[in-house]
């Protein structure tokens, strides 16, 4: 699916919802305008390209989902 930036500024200009109920679908749209895979379609196993990934930094233990 690709999105016009008028269809992109339609869609989102009226939006209400608060940042994390909308911020997934917001960034599946932004991938369709700028004409990029979406997290799912460019990484189906969630390996490299996901929401809300685990991460750990040198300083702490790794965060949920996240082994080293």
């Amino acid at each position: 699916m690709t999105l016009t930036p008028q269809d992109f500024v339609s869609k989102w200009q009226h939006v209400e919802l608060k940042e994390r109920s909308a911020s997934q679908s917001h960034f599946n749209d932004l991938c369709a305008l700028l004409g990029h895979p979406t997290p799912v379609a460019d990484d189906p196993a969630g390996e490299r390209f996901t929401f809300e990934a685990g991460w750990t930094t040198p300083y702490s233990t790794p965060t949920a989902g996240l082994t080293t």
